[in-house]
């Protein structure tokens, strides 16, 4: 078992969890927190792991657009993979050297929001992507790209339309922290079996236990809410469809290929590589409400396993995990 960052056994103990310890020991797999620092009054140095700002790209690299359309994409965060804890035990195939960026098309909310235009087809929503840097590339920073205002017909305009601005967010270091998180089919199955003893009367409050401990596992402070953003490790979700059978369906479309249904063989494949929580930090604007993604969601970025071992992050795909 990997090294976290606290006693498996003390945590079992305080949630009165003891049943599941060889559940919870068998699946546990270590993540990282990312935390933000405050705004920062000069730009960080080439090549830092740092939310919003300007990227941090390889010399020759274009912004990355939508596909099958000219709108480039909101960066929201690079990740050099050689500031990660040494002694994290990584149990999915990422490389230690190089730059993860994350990137966004926060013009799909202005458009659905401000416009009665057709939503871009094939429809992907959100639509999100992953670039990757190696270690010997040559970086520079690179500023927003000029953004010209779509033509839109005045009738085809809503009545509190407002033009678009593509801009940086708020430059943040990011600070790492280690953190556990639970295999997605073994969360599943804790937390079934903990409703179900509820559902017999044998212990009434044993399903909120386990969503608390797991919480803390990820990094979270008990009682006090604070943004998890992280790398790596699967999200406990209270109800709704798996966010790998959205993840799937999402990368099936935009392949092409057929099998957008999550089975057993494909389920195992996916990670869920980054969750970024809505989080007002990050500012493009004074009272900007800063990252918002629907209902006070999380963003995920979720990857095959095949496809992260050939660094192919081009068919990473994005999700939104509504809170609640």
């Amino acid at each position: 078992m990997a090294k976290g960052p606290f006693s498996l056994d003390r945590l079992l103990n305080r949630y009165n969890l003891g049943p599941f310890e060889d559940l919870v020991k068998d699946a546990v797999q270590p993540a990282v927190c990312l935390d933000p620092k405050p705004p920062v009054s000069r730009s960080l140095k080439i090549g830092a792991s740092k939310f919003g700002g300007l990227p941090h790209l390889e010399e020759g690299t274009f912004w990355p657009l939508r596909h099958n359309v000219d709108r480039p994409l909101q960066f929201m965060a690079q990740i050099n993979l050689a500031d990660l804890p040494d002694d994290i035990d990584l149990v999915v195939p990422l490389p230690r050297e190089g730059w993860l960026y994350f990137w966004l098309d926060t013009l799909a909310d202005w458009e659905a929001s401000c416009t009665r235009l057709p939503p871009v087809e094939p429809v992907e929503y959100p639509y999100g992507r992953i670039t990757y840097a190696p270690p010997d590339a040559a970086l520079m920073r690179v500023p927003f790209p000029m953004f010209d205002e779509p033509n839109v017909p005045a009738a085809k305009k809503r009545k509190d339309y407002v033009r678009p601005e593509l801009l940086p967010y708020s430059e943040h270091r990011m600070l790492f922290r280690r953190a556990w998180s639970l295999d997605k089919d073994a969360m599943t199955e804790l937390l079934g079996k903990a409703s179900q003893i509820e559902e017999d009367g044998e212990d009434e409050d044993i399903w909120s236990r386990a969503f608390e401990m797991i919480s803390e596992m990820h990094g979270e402070k008990p009682n006090r809410r604070n943004r998890n953003h992280r790398l790596l490790g699967w999200d406990p979700e209270a109800g709704g469809e798996d966010i790998r059978a959205y993840a799937q369906r999402t990368y099936s479309q935009r392949v092409g290929t057929c099998g957008g249904e999550l089975t057993p063989r494909n389920r195992k494949s996916w990670i869920m590589l980054a969750k970024f929580e809505s989080d007002p930090t990050f500012q493009r604007r004074p009272n900007d409400p800063g990252w918002s993604f629907s209902d006070a969601g999380c963003l995920c970025y979720c990857i095959r396993r095949s496809d992260l071992e050939k660094l192919d992050f081009s068919k990473a795909v994005a999700v939104i995990i509504n809170e609640g």
